[in-house]
């Protein structure tokens, strides 16, 4: 799990503003979220980034620009102090390495996309669990 924030490009991805993202699939019962990330020059290059036990999002469900950051304490905190069902849990438990939250910002769109989940991780294939739900 990513635990420091950082400025851009969390996944190392080389152009970031060559690639296409759109939401593929958000599955509910387990909270993953599935983005298709497509070259804009090279349809055929691919991957996917899976989001896990994703909390919150904010954004359009595609976009272009994959320049993905991690946010720092004060951001994350400032967006989750919105969520009036928060309200009760003190700043200390929403940082906690037991809630392990963070908040993901794909930084490139005019909107940013922005993403609270516990861990993000990129992969070359679709998982098998999700090639199930998108051939239904």
């Amino acid at each position: 799990m990513l635990t420091e924030a950082s400025d851009i490009n969390i996944f190392k991805v080389a152009k970031v503003e060559d690639y296409h993202c759109n939401i593929l699939n958000y599955s509910l019962g387990h909270r993953n979220m599935y983005i298709e990330v497509k070259s804009v020059s090279n349809r055929r290059e691919l991957f996917y980034l899976v989001f896990g036990r994703v909390l919150y999002f904010e954004g359009l469900t595609s976009w272009r620009g994959v320049n993905v950051r991690l946010a720092p304490k004060q951001e994350y905190l400032a967006l989750l102090r919105r969520i009036k069902a928060l309200d009760e849990l003190t700043d200390e438990t929403l940082l906690s390495a037991e809630t392990g939250y963070q908040l993901f910002v794909f930084a490139e769109p005019a909107s940013p996309v922005k993403i609270v989940a516990r861990f993000a991780q990129k992969s070359a294939d679709l998982p098998v669990s999700m090639e199930d739900a998108v051939s239904e």
